[in-house]
């Protein structure tokens, strides 16, 4: 799409992505990051072993905030796997 194409000609460290969450009909949320890949950067080997590695550590974590923080990093790898599957199709004409 356009906004990919201005996404990519922007480097890496620049990047700001917001995103306006609606919580409901009153309330919304903005959420700002400045980490933002492009389905094409990532290191789809590189992601899978973050994958593996996070996957045995979170079954090790006792400590309730230790379990979040790894949960959230495993949800992380498994977005960037994500994206970078559908930039795979993307770039076959598929999506």
């Amino acid at each position: 799409s356009n906004s990919l194409y201005w996404l990519e000609k922007v480097p890496r460290e620049k990047r700001l992505i917001s995103v306006l969450v609606n919580r409901n009909s009153n309330s919304e949320v903005e959420i700002l990051s400045d980490m933002a890949e492009l389905g094409i950067e990532i290191d789809e080997a590189r992601a899978n072993q973050a994958k593996s590695k996070l996957e045995a550590e979170k079954s090790q974590k006792t400590d309730k905030l230790d379990a979040y923080i790894s949960e959230m990093a495993l949800s992380r790898a498994m977005v960037r796997l994500k994206a970078a599957e559908m930039a795979k199709l993307r770039r076959r004409g598929r999506v």
